[in-house]
């Protein structure tokens, strides 16, 4: 915004005398531009600092309280305000691009976090409608014991599971119980009998398991049937297995090892690697748990790897 000829006049009226002077050299003639080019810059400066500082003396000189210079301020502090106001928007249409990219990668960001909280919900549910089928399983079932003494001493103990519909399941067979110690204290109208176990009970593996879920569950938590094969491994060692059922445990345990391997190698939880193996076995045509077993251990081979301990 440059000031009327006028108003500049008013600044310095003695270099009034010198436009169109030809200097004999260039500092002088360099000069006398300067002076011209700062009257301009100080009438323009002076209507923001007047504002600032009215009572300043060099205010008081009559250009500044002149017509002229009160509507050459008003101009000045207008265009000013413009281009704020145009250099404001130039920077936020420049810093929106930024904030649409990092609001879209938010956005992505949640809906990762959505999608795996509502797959673990799914997975819960799963795992709940397993859980109730097993408590109503159990609720189905009666635990029958048969005991039988013979006059050596020795407490022959069998014991049953069988389902109250009627459908049998794999008996848990105990071997013979010793007769510790048999009293009958006063005012008690029932023995009350002290009996230690001799040895490992006898069970039989469970053919109803199909998948690896299921196989995880009895391997570390049991079912209704029988305890946990962690369970029976840590109190009895191998010594509670049939010797008809050695390669069945065997072909088990194989696809317990990649389960535990799994884990260890990639860092998940054991249920992550269940997962992962029950995915591999449905991918692969459904496969039973022997040809699951087999596969496994054929990679397992091919890896030159040994069975995690």
């Amino acid at each position: 915004m440059q000031p009327e000829p006028w108003l500049r006049s008013q600044i310095w009226p003695q270099l009034n005398g010198w436009v169109g002077f030809e200097a004999d050299d260039k500092a002088t003639g360099a000069f006398i531009e300067l002076l011209h080019w700062l009257r301009d810059v100080l009438l323009q400066d002076a209507a923001f600092l007047i504002a600032k500082y009215p009572g300043h003396p060099v205010f008081r000189d009559p250009v500044f309280q002149s017509p002229q210079f009160n509507a050459f301020a008003v101009k000045v502090r207008e265009a000013a305000q413009e281009a704020f106001e145009d250099d404001r928007a130039t920077a936020i249409e420049k810093v929106i691009p930024e904030v649409s990219e990092k609001l879209r990668g938010l956005t992505a960001h949640q809906l990762t976090i959505e999608k795996a909280v509502e797959r673990r919900h799914f997975e819960m549910l799963q795992e709940i409608q397993v859980l109730k089928a097993q408590i109503a399983a159990i609720s189905r079932m009666e635990y029958q014991v048969v005991t039988t003494f013979t006059p050596g001493g020795q407490l022959h103990c069998t014991e049953q599971f069988a389902r109250r519909q009627g459908c049998e399941v794999s008996p848990l067979v105990a071997p013979p119980l010793t007769l510790a110690a048999v009293s009958s204290p006063a005012g008690l109208e029932a023995p009350a009998m002290t009996i230690a176990r001799q040895g490992p009970p006898q069970i039989r593996f469970p053919r109803t398991l199909c998948s690896v879920r299921d196989l995880y569950q009895l391997w570390r938590y049991g079912l209704a049937t029988m305890p946990s094969v962690d369970e029976l491994e840590k109190r009895w060692g191998s010594r509670w297995r049939l010797r008809t059922e050695r390669q069945l445990f065997s072909m088990r345990k194989v696809v317990m090892d990649e389960v535990v391997r799994l884990a260890n190698a990639r860092g998940w939880s054991e249920e992550d690697a269940v997962r992962e193996v029950e995915k591999q076995r449905v991918e692969g045509g459904n496969l039973s748990l022997d040809a699951l077993a087999k596969q496994l251990k054929a990679a397992r081979q091919a890896r030159g790897g040994s069975p995690p301990s």
